[in-house]
């Protein structure tokens, strides 16, 4: 069994869509984990706590996660995740939420170049109150990203390109409100929670540093 610690650095801002209820992206975002090899090149368990802030350097959130990799093939790899995140604003304090995640990563490299594809299911708990007839206890996601990266030689930088596409797959939907004119409200005539959108593109152009066997620095803005 080997034992790496893996820092990892994620500076100033990603280039993205959001729907307008969705959290900022501007910010910084700086991690750091240790890595257990349990089965080399097979399988790997690991740690990492990461802080992040938005609009400029304002805390937002901590997350620690606990994941496995098992490799199947030198082209495919699956994953599964649990992050504790405290999130923090002026206006409702700080508040908890688990979340899970399950991944499957396929690999595709010719010379210098590895192209790869990663699909993550995703459900987030949240530990407080919220108005079920607004939003679920319980959100489901399921995340696509494409990635490019060359391995430039005798070089230690090597550049990378992803995308990413976020899709909410248990939203409320619109057709379950009405509007009381009475009133002049909107209320709900039942929890319904089939709405699907996208509701977040993700652009990064960035790199991996190799400081030396057992770490690596990732910049990406």
């Amino acid at each position: 069994m080997a034992l790496c610690l893996v820092p990892f650095m994620a500076g100033a801002q990603t280039l993205s869509y959001a729907r307008a209820d969705d959290e900022s992206d501007y910010g910084t975002r700086i991690s750091a984990g240790i890595d257990w090899k349990l089965v080399p090149k097979k399988l790997h368990v690991e740690w990492s706590e990461e802080m992040r802030t938005e609009n400029g350097f304002d805390f937002s959130k901590l997350y620690s996660s606990l994941g496995m990799d098992y490799r199947i093939t030198p082209w495919l790899k699956a994953g599964a995740e649990y992050s504790l995140i405290n999130s923090h604003s002026d206006s409702k304090g700080w508040r908890n939420r688990h979340r899970g995640r399950l991944s499957l990563t396929g690999y595709y490299r010719t010379g210098r170049i590895t192209l790869s594809l990663k699909e993550t299911a995703q459900a987030t708990y949240k530990d407080y109150s919220v108005n079920n007839y607004q939003e679920p206890q319980t959100s489901a996601k399921l995340k696509t990203r494409v990635k490019f990266a060359y391995n430039i030689p005798s070089c230690k930088f090597d550049p990378f390109a992803s995308a990413e596409v976020r899709n909410t797959l248990n939203a409320v939907n619109p057709a379950s409100f009405t509007y009381d004119s009475a009133n002049k409200r909107w209320d709900a005539t039942a929890k319904d929670y089939s709405d699907i959108y996208v509701d977040r593109l993700r652009f990064i152009l960035g790199g991996t540093l190799k400081l030396q066997k057992s770490g690596e620095l990732d910049i990406f803005a």
